[in-house]
């Protein structure tokens, strides 16, 4: 009972009643997560709502060291070729030796299984507010199916099974889940991302920061594409071309300034502020040894000099994503490169350790055009999906013509060919920002990619054991019921 009375602390100090976590310390766990007398008025469900969105940065809890403050890029990004971690257990993930007892999985699950239940709650306590419009719930409860469907999309890459959660837990038994197969758990994403298509408003006429129609319909386009569905993820990515909201940015770099969050090309980003709910990734990605100085940080995440020698000669992203000089045109340590875009340079923010206001990019339109090219070539549709790609190489020349990356002649490359080649122009477009495992894995890579770097992976479908800590409070998790 210990563990389910922290959950219950955790979850109903900061998300349903608002109050003091002292008060809850002797919560009957039975009964603190029903959580209906709080539902009021639609102010509440926006409260609640809102409390979804800083689940996703505040350090809160036994479990919450911030998913995407965090452990985030520690578990699907050095899951990959492109970076490394150093100290702790970080370096178990880009050798793929994480255990059970690891930490950073540890909280990694629990926060977000946590923030699911609390979904859960926040969902059914919406649909029974009075005097409020279904067409207000409806929006309010797809922001809140949206994120759900995002870290349900997060768990499944790490961890494989999940429990499925989508009733609130009110009993000590709802606590004491199964987990579901990962078929189970995708027909929940699709169906969450289906009904936050339908209710959310457009960017133009939604909230800076909050989720909108397009954001759940790329995330749906890219569920497709894991599944290869291409006809439904051709759909879907077509639509959010189409929709017109969003564009490339003309400079590459423009995409990292904090002072430039929020831009046209981001589709859904999680939001950080300095000193309310900052980002420690500008520390994490920081070269070790250069602590108060620009760029300088703890080196938790380190880069692979492979990734940074890969890029093609002139091609702005390398510097962009990689450093491998100080302020000063200094030379990095090659086992020390750090990761450019969670950098601040502006107003002298990067002195501020574990205190950055850069925004986590989860979606942006570059990797819509990206997918949305993949899937015309495996549609056999290859002709059509030159242009895609080629828009995005087309900026990584910076304005220079004769510079690389040259944009591909169409018909250059037969339909394998391409394969190969948007997956690589994905690993320079995105690199770091939390895509690499996950497009490892879905093209069968994985193994080789980092047998390259020395690094045995027992499968292509490499999944995190789940966390024993967890397990020894729900014993039930060891089982897959279908």
């Amino acid at each position: 009972m210990k563990n389910i009375k922290l959950s219950t602390w955790v979850l109903t100090c900061f998300i349903i009643l608002g109050t003091g976590c002292s008060d809850f310390l002797d919560e009957n766990p039975e009964s603190a997560l029903a959580g209906s007398s709080f539902f009021q008025s639609e102010n509440d469900g926006i409260s609640a709502v809102t409390g979804i969105y800083s689940r996703l940065t505040q350090r809160r809890g036994a479990f919450n060291r911030g998913l995407y403050t965090r452990d985030f890029p520690v578990v699907l990004q050095n899951l990959g070729d492109q970076s490394r971690g150093r100290g702790g257990t970080r370096a178990n993930y880009n050798n793929f030796v994480v255990d059970a007892s690891d930490v950073v999985s540890t909280n990694f699950w629990g926060a977000s299984i946590l923030t699911i239940s609390y979904i859960a709650t926040t969902i059914d306590g919406i649909q029974g507010i009075p005097d409020v419009s279904e067409e207000r719930k409806n929006k309010l409860i797809g922001e809140a199916k949206f994120i759900r469907a995002l870290l349900y999309f997060n768990m499944v890459q790490a961890f494989g099974p999940n429990p499925l959660i989508v009733d609130p837990p009110k009993a000590g038994d709802d606590f004491n889940v199964p987990r579901r197969p990962e078929s189970v758990i995708y027909n929940q994403i699709i169906e969450d991302l289906m009904d936050a298509r339908a209710t959310l408003p457009s960017k133009a006429d939604q909230e800076i920061g909050r989720a909108t129609s397009e954001a759940a319909t790329a995330l749906l386009g890219k569920i497709y594409l894991i599944l290869k569905r291409y006809d439904d993820a051709e759909a879907a990515l077509k639509e959010v071309i189409d929709s017109g909201q969003y564009v490339l940015l003309d400079f590459y770099g423009d995409l990292w300034r904090a002072s430039n969050d929020n831009n046209d090309e981001y589709i859904f980003s999680v939001q950080h502020t300095t000193d309310i709910n900052p980002s420690f990734l500008n520390s994490f990605f920081g070269v070790q040894g250069l602590n108060r100085q620009p760029f300088g940080g703890f080196g938790a995440i380190q880069l692979n000099i492979e990734y940074a020698e890969s890029f093609e000669s002139g091609d702005i992203r390398r510097q962009w994503t990689v450093i491998e000089e100080d302020i000063d045109g200094n030379p990095i340590a090659l086992d020390r490169l750090g990761g450019r875009k969670f950098v601040e340079l502006e107003d002298d923010r990067f002195m501020l350790v574990n205190n950055s206001s850069k925004d986590f990019v989860v979606l942006r339109y570059a990797d819509v055009l990206l997918m949305y090219a993949e899937v015309l070539n495996e549609l056999g549709r290859t002709g059509e999906a030159f242009s895609f790609i080629n828009a995005v190489r087309t900026r990584a020349r910076n304005g220079d013509p004769l510079a690389n990356p040259q944009d591909y002649a169409p018909g250059s490359l037969s339909q394998d060919e391409f394969r190969d080649a948007v997956l690589q122009e994905r690993h320079w477009e995105l690199g770091t920002e939390g895509h690499v495992f996950v497009d490892l894995k879905r093209t069968d890579r994985l193994v080789s990619a980092m047998a390259a770097l020395g690094v045995t992976v027992p499968s292509n479908d490499y999944i995190v054991p789940l966390p024993q800590a967890h397990i020894d409070s729900n014993p039930n998790l060891v089982n897959i019921e279908e």
